[in-house]
């Protein structure tokens, strides 16, 4: 089944393609290769930055963005020891929370309409014997989260997104497990990020929380981000799974400028456009 035939989905773009904040010459060129639906996510050099100037970044990203009709569909929460929801102490897991939800406040303020949240459910390394602990933070962080984002603006929708390696969220059954303590909190799945499960399966478990996804490529050994279509996913299983369940998109690219292949090739965004045609079957 291509997607050439069923609506194709919308071509989106994380703005962490290129390493520099966004600005006017990027905007001409995501407008010029297509892209309208962007994921705004801060450089980690600038996970440290105080939250006026996380969100004086993100108003003036979304002041260049309106000029050239892109609309700024998600915002990716800062991940870290300082926005760990998990975190086992107690105290600095509230700090962080509070962190979030201040973050989300004022970036709720800037965009109309409302604009997306992706947040990462831990950090790591996480021990075996913490895991469970980990896991009960994660759950109680994500009660606390959903109660009062909803007072913030009850149409936010917020996701949590699958984690590789040691961290929460590695595989569907511990994903489902910790959101499931909140109908309000949605799923993000990245595509190189599971490397115990088959990405087929994984979507074919979460399909029901399932409202946005990061799209890259990997060698299944580690979280990769390289272009789609040189690594190891199949990706005419991977269009078919979404189009069976139903999945409205838009395909969000989470990839950089260097990102072609193992050999971290530079790629242009006239090239991932391509492989959204090529790979992605869009239109």
């Amino acid at each position: 089944m291509s997607r050439k035939n069923n609506n194709p989905l919308r071509f989106g773009l994380s703005s962490g393609f290129y390493s520099e904040p966004f600005s006017e010459n990027q905007a001409i060129e995501y407008y010029n290769a297509g892209v309208r639906f962007i994921e705004f996510s801060q450089p980690e050099r600038r996970f440290s930055d105080d939250i006026e100037t996380k969100a004086d970044d993100f108003r003036k990203a979304v002041n260049q963005a309106n000029k050239y009709n892109i609309r700024f569909t998600s915002y990716h929460i800062p991940y870290g020891y300082d926005w760990d929801i998990s975190a086992l102490d107690e105290d600095k897991r509230i700090e962080n929370l509070h962190r979030i939800l201040e973050l989300a406040e004022v970036i709720n303020s800037i965009q109309e309409p409302e604009i997306g949240f992706i947040l990462h459910p831990s950090f790591e390394p996480i021990q075996d014997e913490d895991r469970e602990a980990h896991i009960e933070q994660a759950k109680k962080s994500i009660r606390y989260l959903a109660d009062e984002l909803e007072k913030i603006n009850p149409n936010i929708v917020w996701a949590i997104e699958n984690l590789p390696r040691t961290c929460l969220a590695k595989n569907s059954l511990e994903l489902l497990d910790i959101v499931s303590v909140d109908p309000r909190m949605k799923i993000c799945f990245d595509t190189n990020h599971s490397l115990q499960e088959d990405n087929i399966n994984f979507l074919d478990a979460i399909k029901d929380r399932l409202v946005c996804l990061h799209i890259s490529d990997y060698d299944k050994v580690n979280e990769r981000h390289w272009a789609p279509g040189t690594g190891v996913i199949d990706w005419e299983a991977f269009n078919k799974k979404l189009a069976e369940i139903d999945f409205k998109g838009p395909l969000t690219f989470e990839v950089n400028e260097y990102c072609n292949g193992e050999d971290r090739g530079k790629i242009t965004l006239s090239d991932l456009r391509q492989i959204y045609f090529d790979v992605l079957n869009g239109e």
